[in-house]
């Protein structure tokens, strides 16, 4: 394992990319007016893109300036005013044309990206001193799944690919089988185009939902609420990854600072990161205590889940503690069974740092990790089966619609009745009544018949 020499500080990088926040992370422990490891931009594809990435581009400096870049590219225009933050923090690229939206057809989403390329290309102009642009989108609209594969074929050649990764949220399982059917083709596509690009790093909204009703708070709060707090979670967790480097004291051989980061971020394929926080120092003997514990807070993920974690090409895990728990973090029993841990999961990695930092204001033990270059996890997968599964359920309906049978079966011929027209011998009772019912007494096959 090599130490220090490989994971050193970057001290140039970082003082080129300091940036003063001052956001208190709410769902984290990064203090206020603290430092960004890398320069990143977003591009919002769609009112699910937009979102995220307006939040992401929220966080200011100390001259009230933001040290992330944001481009929200949309059909539907009054989605723009729903964004909240500043608009000074983002730029807007409306796709003119088509200003009613893309009804969630992706052939749509796609010409109206297709036919406005040229106003993207100059609205990305300011994003060419990037370190790192993630395009952002959510899986099953029109508008952001029509516009991800043109959007990234036109930044890779544009120049953009060596520094070009993805943050994709994928729909809930019961939003409806056109929803699944526009993500499970763009998933499809995606797979095909993964190895030319960065990191891709899925939000899986079914997880992130489930895990947000398990909070009895929660249970009463309503879908925008949700749909906040996602959008809040992810620009946060990719923050406070991005900040914690520089945020602390390293007290390790070992670091990850940013240029590691950006390596990292650099590798294709799938990205996951996960987050344990122990509130009490561990007795790291103990397979239930901690090791058990870590190893589940790796399989479930921050953002999503489903991973193989064998198939990792790189990965790095940060720790961070108090004044008074730091020692703990530092010792070589608690080293020792970190990598073990990481080694029974992913086997065949090259190297990793497993780097400690020292927190005043932090409570407890967080231990932070990272995998990149992960083949695409079963998440996915599960889209694609719960589209199968729609499509397969409608076809039966349909074969089996027992009320349409039963009204094929009925006669639908109009039977015709002879009103009697002489109403004068109606009213003098003089009426042919009587050869009607010989008539018809002679011919009752005929009746039967009609």
């Amino acid at each position: 394992m090599k130490k220090r020499q490989r994971f050193k500080l970057n001290k140039d990088k970082r003082r080129e990319n300091a940036k003063m926040t001052k956001q208190t992370i709410s769902n984290t422990s990064i203090p206020v007016n603290t430092t960004v490891g890398l320069k990143f931009g977003f591009i919002g594809l769609g009112m699910a893109g937009c979102n995220i990435a307006a939040e992401c581009a929220k966080y200011t400096d100390s001259n009230g300036g933001s040290p992330y870049s944001a481009v929200l590219v949309n059909t539907n225009i009054r989605d723009f005013s729903k964004v909240k933050h500043k608009k000074d923090a983002f730029t807007e690229v409306r796709l003119s044309g088509y200003e009613g939206g893309a009804g969630r057809n992706i052939e749509k989403g796609e010409k109206a990206f297709k036919d406005n390329s040229s106003e993207f290309l100059n609205a990305i102009k300011p994003l060419s001193d990037r370190d790192f642009i993630w395009v952002v989108a959510g899986l099953g609209g029109g508008t952001g799944t029509g516009a991800i594969i043109e959007a990234v074929i036109t930044l890779a050649e544009s120049g953009y690919a060596e520094k070009l990764g993805l943050i994709l949220t994928l729909p809930r399982h019961n939003e409806g089988g056109n929803v699944l059917g526009n993500a499970f083709k763009r998933i499809q596509e995606i797979g095909k185009i993964k190895d030319a690009i960065g990191s891709i790093i899925i939000v899986d909204n079914q997880k992130l939902y489930t895990d947000f009703l398990k909070k009895e708070e929660n249970k009463a709060k309503t879908m925008d609420d949700f749909l906040t707090y996602c959008n809040r979670y992810v620009a946060d967790t990719l923050h406070e990854l991005n900040t914690i480097t520089n945020a602390y004291e390293n007290m390790t051989m070992e670091y990850f600072d940013s240029s590691e980061f950006e390596n990292t971020i650099k590798q294709s394929g799938y990205l996951t990161l996960s987050k344990l926080t122990l509130i009490d120092k561990p007795d790291v003997s103990n397979e239930a205590q901690f090791v058990s514990k870590l190893k589940e807070s790796i399989e479930n993920g921050v953002l999503s889940d489903g991973y193989n974690f064998e198939t990792a090409q790189t990965a790095a895990v940060t720790t961070i503690a108090n004044g008074g728990q730091v020692d703990y973090i530092t010792n070589m029993a608690f080293e020792s069974k970190v990598k073990e841990v990481i080694d029974s999961m992913a086997p065949y990695l090259d190297e990793y740092p497993v780097a400690g930092y020292k927190a005043n204001n932090t409570v407890g033990i967080n231990i932070y990790t990272i995998f990149t270059g992960l083949e695409t996890p079963t998440c996915l997968g599960i889209i694609g089966q719960k589209y199968d599964e729609f499509i397969k359920a409608k076809n039966a309906a349909k074969k089996n619609d027992e009320v349409l049978e039963r009204l094929n079966s009925l006669n639908h011929e109009k039977k015709e009745t002879n009103k009697p027209k002489d109403l004068r011998a109606l009213l003098s009772g003089n009426s042919n009544k009587d050869e009607e019912k010989t008539n018809a007494s002679s011919n009752l096959r005929g009746l039967l018949d009609r």
